[in-house]
């Protein structure tokens, strides 16, 4: 069972490069979809898609026109893994009885319910404990930037 699907990998991964190169001042840098995907080597059809769906979710701003791009819609501290993962494929649930109240018809006798929800529990306190800047402090360095967008390109190269 995979919880972290491509596409939530891309989508962490495109946030911590905009996040990666945030302003301090709070002026926004706006950077293209084609210079996300160069520097990710997130493949660039596919990127589209993903920067849509976080436009949708108020996770990113974009810009139209010739310098045109995209850009965190609020601080890198405000946004948390969970807010990514669930722009991509809405809640993130461990297993179908989950999903919503009263999915599942025979939770109240089911022994595996308690642990399910315990699971759950602990996975969103994780998501939501990494915000996109305490992912990219770990990248301060310029060299420490570099190792990691080489060792992207190289990984989805493979993919």
């Amino acid at each position: 069972m995979l919880i972290n699907s491509m596409m939530n990998e891309y989508a962490l991964l495109a946030m911590i490069y905009l996040a990666m190169n945030e302003n301090p001042k709070n002026s926004r840098k706006i950077l293209a979809v084609e210079e996300i995907a160069k520097n990710t080597g997130i493949p660039l059809n596919f990127l589209s898609k993903i920067m849509n769906d976080l436009s949708k979710a108020k996770l990113v701003c974009s810009s139209r026109g010739r310098r045109g791009g995209y850009f965190l819609a609020k601080s890198s501290s405000q946004i948390t893994a969970l807010n990514i993962m669930e722009a991509m494929k809405g809640q993130v649930k461990l297993n179908h009885c989950l999903e919503y109240e009263g999915s599942c018809s025979v939770s109240n006798a089911c022994p595996f319910y308690s642990m399910w929800i315990e699971a759950q529990n602990c996975l969103e306190n994780i998501f939501n404990k990494y915000t996109l800047h305490s992912l990219a402090v770990c990248l301060s360095g310029d060299s420490q930037k570099k190792d990691f967008l080489f060792s992207l390109k190289t990984k989805f190269s493979q993919v």
